[in-house]
């Protein structure tokens, strides 16, 4: 019985780097793949905890709104009687009236928001709204201390944002794509091998009698594909322009990114501490006018007067403190994660990839 087998094999020697730079541009779109996963799981991250922050004030914002609703009501109560003992008007109790049906008009737009951003929340975590229901219709106190901001320029980080390496990713593959289209141009050496055997098989046990390789060389020459290698080419090159382009839009919204929220954190600060300081103010104010109270001085509208202004600056307060928690998250975000230090992944390739120091020159 006979066998015979053969073997065929071919190699392109890489002489000017086309194979390579096919290589190098494929690494980088893998590349590009991690890093626009990376983007949206620190979007997500980022999303969630904006919304968390915000449904966090809101309750807050609930709880004193219905106190300011009491103390309206109260009020309101107050002015009925004395209005039936001649110390206050019609007019007096109709205003307070419309006051107290214009305040409550407000909870149920508060209640709303509420109710939404924590079903929003229920699907970002991949859950269904009722199961967190609980757990979040209660505001949770939250850390008192915040991260602290680096005195640092806004492009010190830059360099770990998603977006700006995909961006660097799409140049570097744009630039190694045109190399290997411009090495197309040049002449490929091809090496081939080629084998064979043939056996005699004798009482079931075969032996190899012969065996031959032949090894050749070949050389091709791109001559009546010229026109469309060119083509090709300049394709390529102006896909590199658009990456390179792309990447400059890239940086300049990083930059815009960035500077908003140094700018929204900074004035969300300095409101905070305004807020803190007319709050502290209107403490005072209620425990003076409450002191009067107690002695005679101050009547008991007064009293409620000094209290429902306590509320109404407590929740500006607590918007302020909203606000400056979530300018914190977007400072995260535009940082593309945050700010530790050594927190920066170390980029693979460092600021844009020019076209003629990557790519093969034609001439």
């Amino acid at each position: 019985m006979a066998i015979s087998g053969g073997l065929a094999a071919r190699w392109e020697i890489d002489l000017f780097g086309g194979r390579h730079l096919e290589a190098e541009a494929a690494i980088a779109q893998s590349a590009g793949t991690e890093e626009a996963l990376r983007a949206v799981q620190v979007g997500l991250l980022a999303q969630v905890a904006t919304n968390y922050l915000e449904l966090q004030g809101l309750q807050k914002r609930i709880s004193l709104l219905q106190e300011n609703i009491a103390v309206q009501k109260e009020k309101l109560r107050t002015l009925q009687l004395f209005a039936k003992n001649g110390l206050a008007t019609e007019a007096d109790v109709a205003n307070q009236k419309t006051l107290v049906e214009t305040t409550e008009s407000a909870l149920p737009l508060l209640t709303s928001a509420a109710s939404t951003l924590s079903h929003r929340i229920s699907v970002l975590l991949g859950e269904p709204p009722a199961k967190l229901e609980t757990r979040l219709s209660q505001a949770a106190s939250l850390a008192v201390t915040l991260p602290e901001i680096p005195k640092l320029l806004p492009t010190d980080l830059l360099s770990q944002r998603p977006d700006l390496r995909l961006a660097k990713t799409e140049v570097t593959a744009a630039a190694a794509n045109l190399g290997a289209a411009r090495a197309d141009l040049f002449p490929k050496l091809a090496l081939s091998a080629s084998g064979g055997f043939g056996a005699l098989a004798v009482g079931g046990f075969s032996s190899l009698t012969e065996s031959v390789y032949t090894l050749g060389s070949g050389l091709t020459m791109p001559l009546f594909n010229a026109g469309r290698i060119r083509a090709h080419i300049a394709a390529v090159d102006a896909r590199l322009d658009q990456a390179a382009l792309s990447y400059e839009k890239t940086f300049l919204l990083a930059l815009e990114d960035v500077e908003n929220a140094f700018v929204s954190h900074t004035s969300s600060k300095v409101r905070k501490k305004q807020l803190s300081d007319a709050e502290k103010s209107a403490q005072k104010a209620y425990q003076a006018t409450d002191a009067l109270y107690q002695r005679g001085v101050k009547d008991y509208l007064s009293l409620l007067d000094a209290r429902r202004n306590t509320v109404t600056v407590g929740d500006e307060k607590i918007k302020a403190e909203t606000a400056m928690g979530v300018s914190i998250v977007s400072l995260y975000r535009a940082f593309g994660g945050g700010w530790e230090s050594g927190a920066a992944r170390p980029a693979e390739n460092d600021g844009i990839v020019k076209k003629n120091s990557t790519v093969i020159n034609q001439n």
